[in-house]
């Protein structure tokens, strides 16, 4: 069995969305310099899409496999006994979900699919049981 967990906003939000925001953004800051230099005020505004693309770099594509995961573009396979934690965020769909390997590194995603209420995403508890980690 081969799946692909991660959802495809992943590649949307970081390539489209994110810096569509960030240009709105520099064009509305350039206007305002542009009619009273004193308004430099609007630049800090600036910072909140740019923690949002900065942040979204740290997101990847991954597929489930019987065995292991198979992260990025590199197509590199984690085994599922290499995976220490698995967390995510409840009530944001599509949910970021983080997975901690047993060396530190950690690789996070957007889950495939949609989570109600408080509940954990499924795509959490799956990774977490096929880990062992319950």
């Amino acid at each position: 069995m081969r799946e692909q967990i991660s959802s495809r906003v992943t590649g949307l939000v970081h390539y489209f969305v994110v810096p569509f925001l960030l240009l709105g953004f520099v064009m509305i800051a350039i206007n305002a310099i542009a009619q009273d230099p004193q308004r430099l005020l609007v630049l800090p505004f600036m910072a909140v899409p740019l923690a949002l693309f900065v942040s979204t770099l740290r997101f990847t594509r991954v597929i489930a496999t019987d065995t292991a995961l198979i992260v990025g573009s590199s197509k590199r396979e984690i085994p599922y006994a290499e995976i220490a934690k698995v967390w995510s965020l409840r009530m944001v769909n599509p949910a970021p979900v983080t997975v901690t390997l047993t060396s530190g590194e950690k690789i996070r995603f957007f889950a495939r699919g949609r989570q109600v209420g408080f509940s954990e995403h499924p795509v959490a508890a799956e990774l977490r049981g096929r880990g062992g980690l319950r």
